[in-house]
């Protein structure tokens, strides 16, 4: 009896723990099936609603660019272009704002004070002898008029005693001066050349046959009165020249004297027109003592070089010494000036080199 009272105890024990365990699982799919009818429900009405459908339409179909898209060719080099001009403009201003040199040959009036009388094209430095020599070329036609020019300065036409400088060395003032006395000479009129530049002639880059050095314009300011035999007469040219003679050691002292003045009286009495190549003002007394004894000066400017504040300083000190300055001469004008309306048409776009103060 204890043995079938044990079995049935088990058993009863065994059902307990399924009992227990089904009422798991009855749990369980309960809740599973409640998921499942919700999930059921939400589905249902989301179908009533119409939810899946979009209201999306197909406009143009999808097509793959031939070209990329970025970047764009065409607008990079528009802005590209616009602003290269803009920076170049801003250059080009900035460039005239700050060049103070003689562009517009109106400034030498408008700035300087001095009427213009002359305008002198640029030339390469191996054409300037055959231009002179041709009357039709456009460096003589400029001279010849600056030569009319020169001759309205007086009552009595071109000044008896001209002297010719600039504020530095290089800006054409031997040239113009040679040109001058060219153009006066054949006028008929007797012409002399004085090369009053003591300390550095250029005259022998013009003429072989000058006198050998110890004879000369400072031969005669240093004592010596036998100044005829140092004039020299070019049958290739209508005037004489007086060189400029041996190389001083104190050329401001020799024209600072009284031998200067006597000289230019003595061939006063000879010649109709004395030219006189002077130095170049800045740094130099030399230019004051000349002027001081000549009639007039002719101040040549280089065109497009140096600075106008210069200039001024230069025609100041000429003007404190007592000189009379008649006016300017323009030179080595170019393509650069044609803006301001200078060229006369002959296509002045050439360049003397790089050295030419002859």
């Amino acid at each position: 009896m204890q043995r079938e009272f044990d079995r049935a105890k088990s058993g009863y024990l065994g059902q307990q723990g399924q009992g227990v365990r089904y009422g798991i699982l009855k749990r369980e799919v309960d809740t599973n099936r409640q998921l499942y009818d919700a999930l059921l429900q939400r589905f249902k009405e989301v179908g009533v609603v119409g939810a899946g459908k979009n209201n999306m339409i197909m406009v143009d179909k999808a097509e793959i660019s031939r070209r990329p898209y970025e970047p764009s060719l065409t607008r990079n080099l528009l802005l590209a272009f616009l602003f290269g001009a803009f920076a170049s403009g801003a250059l080009v201003i900035l460039r005239e704002t700050m060049d103070q040199s003689i562009r517009n040959p109106a400034d030498v009036k408008r700035v300087l004070d001095l009427p213009v009388l002359g305008l002198i094209p640029l030339i390469p430095e191996d054409a300037i002898n055959e231009q002179l020599e041709d009357k039709k070329s456009e460096l003589n036609e400029a001279y010849q008029a600056t030569r009319t020019n020169l001759t309205f300065l007086t009552d009595k036409g071109a000044p008896g005693t001209l002297m010719f400088t600039s504020t530095r060395p290089d800006e054409g003032k031997t040239l113009t001066a040679v040109a001058v006395a060219e153009s006066l000479g054949h006028l008929g009129k007797r012409v002399l050349y004085i090369d009053a530049d003591l300390r550095n002639s250029g005259l022998r880059e013009i003429f072989d046959n000058v006198p050998k050095p110890g004879v000369g314009l400072s031969g005669f300011l240093a004592g010596s009165d036998d100044f005829a035999k140092s004039i020299v007469s070019l049958d290739s040219h209508p005037f004489d020249i007086l060189p400029s003679g041996r190389k001083p050691p104190n050329p401001g002292e020799l024209l600072a004297g009284p031998r200067l003045q006597s000289l230019l009286e003595q061939l006063g009495a000879t010649y109709d027109h004395i030219i006189i190549d002077s130095p170049p003002v800045l740094g130099l007394a030399d230019a004051l003592e000349i002027a001081s004894v000549a009639d007039g000066v002719v101040f040549v400017v280089e065109a497009n070089s140096g600075k106008i504040r210069t200039i001024q300083q230069a025609l100041s000190r000429l003007e404190t010494s007592g000189a009379r300055i008649f006016g300017a001469i323009v030179t080595k004008l170019d393509d650069r000036n044609l803006t301001y309306g200078y060229g006369y048409g002959y296509g002045y776009g050439h360049s003397y080199g790089e050295k030419d103060d002859l």
